[in-house]
């Protein structure tokens, strides 16, 4: 079973860990997810350090077979925020749990089933925050799923 498939089944709040070899898994992880997550009335984050924001929108019309438009569409509403996670971890160690409240609130604010955030933490591996990682890790939610 591929790790988009178990995404929705898990709980609101549950912290995943997963390992990839090969960028294109990731990619297909998230491309995969988004097609059914944003149909459904969540709120999706992708943070992907080896690609560029456009490297993703690419990647969600190529193989998530979206329509660009479509994709563009969802980023304008604000149901899909795409970032770069040098930017968005670095500015500020904790900067996910800044920059995650805009989804929060909006899904909040409009109802949405939740948020979910697929990032790619090899920000802190490239750019020597190793103990940034830790500080991280060890405030985000104890109920941890690894695939």
């Amino acid at each position: 079973m591929s790790l988009a498939a178990l995404l929705p089944s898990s709980e609101y709040g549950t912290h995943g860990i997963y390992l990839y070899r090969e960028l294109n898994m990731f990619c297909l992880t998230y491309a995969e997810f988004y097609k059914t997550a944003l149909p459904q009335g969540e709120i999706v984050v992708i943070l992907s350090h080896y690609e560029t924001v456009g490297e993703v929108r690419d990647t969600l019309s190529e193989i998530g077979g979206i329509n660009m438009e479509i994709v563009e569409g969802y980023i304008r509403e604000g149901s899909l925020f795409l970032f770069n996670p040098t930017d968005a971890y670095l500015i500020d160690p904790l900067g996910t749990f800044k920059l995650a409240r805009s989804p929060v609130q909006r899904a909040k604010k409009e109802g949405k089933k939740g948020v979910t955030v697929l990032a790619d933490m090899a920000a802190f591996f490239a750019e020597s925050k190793i103990k940034e990682l830790l500080e991280y890790e060890a405030v985000l939610p104890k109920n941890t799923m690894v695939t």
